[in-house]
């Protein structure tokens, strides 16, 4: 019965190291993950915003509807 209650310790240690393992490993990616998309959508709300720059527009080929 020793044996079995040492096994069943063991058995529940490995799995809440492997709990937390993936937990951090997981979270870590995500966090990753997230920052990733919010610079790409940052920087693709900038670039493919559309509408009407009369004065200072960045890319010059962005201007819409101006005339000079």
């Amino acid at each position: 019965m020793n044996n079995l209650g040492q096994a069943l310790l063991e058995y529940l240690l490995l799995m809440v190291f492997g709990v937390l393992l993936t937990t951090n490993v997981v979270g870590t990616l995500s966090e990753s993950t997230s920052e990733k998309f919010g610079r790409l959508a940052h920087v693709l709300s900038i670039n493919l915003s559309t509408g009407v720059c009369e004065e200072a527009c960045f890319f010059r080929a962005y201007e819409n509807d101006t005339k000079k």
